[in-house]
């Protein structure tokens, strides 16, 4: 009896530690989503983004040219963004999710804080992690997740930009 509690033991540490580093993974990998967003760095945003919703999203070009139109108008800049507490690991299918709470910064006439919901994918058992930030694009690649994970945006703060005189 004795060996077999020792096994399990061993299990249990191993387990509680894949899922440690899974979960720095994650957050490690987000960090690096959202800073590639408020850089403006359109490769390594694709990169880490959910390849289906660069699809629906109208491919790379059209992507990169919308955010450069965006940035060139002046109205809605991400300034900053925290990645927020992480949610657990839920697997649906060949897929697991694990949300994210962030918080963005966004500037372009009004300054506004918002909470918003950064989801991770990963479809190869968590070697690699995807993310995808919108709400309408996590609702039309995943309908039913939301069953199991809530998705939110709220805006916190709203206040118009002082104009420098």
């Amino acid at each position: 009896m004795k060996p077999y509690l020792f096994v399990t033991f061993l299990l249990t540490l191993l387990l509680k530690e894949t899922a440690a580093q899974q979960n720095d993974q994650i957050k490690r990998q987000a960090r690096e989503f959202s800073e590639a967003i408020v850089k403006h760095d359109y490769n390594r945003w694709i990169s880490l983004m959910y390849p289906k919703e660069l699809v629906i999203r109208g491919g790379r070009d059209s992507f990169i040219n919308v955010q450069k139109r965006i940035e060139k108008g002046g109205i809605g800049i991400i300034t900053k963004i925290i990645v927020g507490d992480q949610g657990k690991i839920v697997q649906q299918g060949n897929r697991l999710f694990c949300m994210l709470k962030d918080t963005a910064y966004l500037t372009g006439g009004f300054d506004i804080k918002a909470y918003y919901t950064l989801m991770a994918v990963s479809e190869d058992n968590g070697k690699r992690w995807y993310f995808i930030d919108t709400d309408w694009a996590l609702r039309i690649l995943f309908p039913d997740i939301e069953k199991k994970m809530p998705i939110t945006t709220k805006i916190i703060s709203s206040s118009r930009t002082k104009s420098k005189s």
